[in-house]
């Protein structure tokens, strides 16, 4: 075993893997990515709202959803949302109608995901 992480992954959660680095979306509003040889903390990215889905990796574009509030009068929508793999910086992120469950399917140039609010999107040309 290389090493051994206690964090709090929702069932539906699982972690991707890019070059040397482990990257968790938990279920709270923190993605996480780890080294993979011995767990030490690379980066860290905070949001407003918790994510809602597993990470989707392509190229060095790390994709998630984020739930949002649409029922607070200044709530933000759903969101699915672009990272750096290498740093997470934010590169962009795309309101959504309905929160994004699971984790987005890559298809050539293609994002792939649908919402609960049944929508289903495709983007394409996205790295």
């Amino acid at each position: 075993m290389l090493f051994k992480k206690n964090i709090k992954l929702l069932d539906y959660m699982a972690p991707s893997l890019w070059k040397n680095l482990v990257i968790y979306t938990s279920g709270d509003s923190v993605v996480r990515a780890f080294h993979a040889r011995n767990g030490a903390l690379a980066w860290r990215r905070v949001f407003d709202y918790p994510t809602s889905s597993a990470p989707t990796i392509a190229g060095d574009r790390i994709y998630f959803g984020l739930r949002g509030d649409e029922e607070a009068v200044d709530g933000k929508k759903p969101r699915l949302v672009c990272l750096t793999a290498r740093s997470g910086k934010k590169l962009w992120e795309l309101e959504l109608e309905g929160a994004l469950l699971s984790a987005p399917v890559i298809a050539g140039k293609w994002l792939i995901f649908g919402t609960d609010k049944n929508l289903f999107y495709v983007l394409e040309e996205l790295y």
